[in-house]
This record gives structure tokens, sequence and C-alpha cells, in this order.
């Protein structure tokens, strides 16, 4: 599994650097929305490889990845709903445009 998952890992870092390299701006160009969306690439490599890990499991080793990635996927539900609210909170208050 290392041997197919160095390559989508390598890419996915090096896809991250130029997007964080380029400071896009899609509010200006049209282009920068496709280049800030490169690392979905990657991503989807890196989903690629899990199934085909997945595939090759017997049975017992294949319950345990599964339920290794429902674990890690709740965990990191929880650690992005936690951020999404601290950035909330950090934001600070907005002003009340009531009438």
């Amino acid at each position: 599994m290392l041997r197919d998952a160095a390559p989508a890992v390598a890419a996915l870092f090096l896809s991250e650097a130029v997007v964080a390299w380029l400071d896009l701006d899609v509010a200006r160009h049209g282009w920068h929305v496709a280049v800030a969306l490169l690392p979905l690439l990657a991503g989807v490599w890196l989903a690629w490889v899990q199934v085909r890990a997945l595939r090759r499991c017997d049975e017992y080793q294949r319950v345990v990845h599964l339920e290794a990635l429902s674990v890690g996927f709740a965990v990191a539900m929880l650690v992005a709903m936690a951020g999404g609210l601290l950035s909330a909170v950090m934001s600070g208050p907005t002003p009340c445009t009531c009438s």
C-alpha cells in the first residue's frame, strides 16, 4: 500500500504547496478556482488507494480497516466542527442590521 500511496501523498503536498505559493484570488480570476481545487485530484487518488487496499484485505482485516475508517471519520468531523465553531467565535460579533 505504501508503494501506491507515496506518489499520491507527494502529489498532495506538491499541489498544496502550489496553491499556497500562488496566493490565489478567486474573485479576480476564474482559473484560480481550478488551481485551488487541484489538491482534490490527489485526494481522489488517495481514496482510490484506500479502496484498492480494502479490496486486497481478507475478511478480518476488512472489518478492522472499516472500523478504523469510521472512527477516524467521526474524529475528523468533530475536529472540523470545533474548528468551525472556534472560527465563528474568534471572528467577533457581527453588527445587528435589524430595523
